[in-house]
């Protein structure tokens, strides 16, 4: 495995068809020795919608600081925690410009 970026900010999680709320982000970009490029990392967000977003399952867009979205999955988020962990299927998306 090659870390080869990160993407980190702050920007906007969308659960559902609620109203997006503020979010932070700290993603690493990794390729495999297949070549497969994926993402992992952390997100920081309103306990509410982090609730929901564990809950949820798939895909829920997060739109980056300069207003490109990604999928990402919540994988994991502790009990009181306002944060998640996440898995990024398609992180090249986040770094085209």
């Amino acid at each position: 495995m090659k870390l080869i970026s990160s993407i980190n900010g702050e920007g906007w999680l969308r659960v559902g068809a609620a109203e997006p709320t503020p979010a932070r982000y700290l993603i690493g970009v990794w390729r495999d020795p297949n070549g497969l490029v994926f993402g992992v990392g952390r997100i920081l967000g309103v306990f509410d919608t982090m609730c929901r977003a564990a809950v949820q399952g798939g895909l829920i867009p997060l739109i980056l600081g300069d207003g490109r979205a990604i999928g990402v999955i919540v994988t994991d988020r502790g009990a009181d925690n306002d944060w998640g962990a996440i898995y990024v299927p398609n992180p090249i998306m986040a770094e085209a410009a």
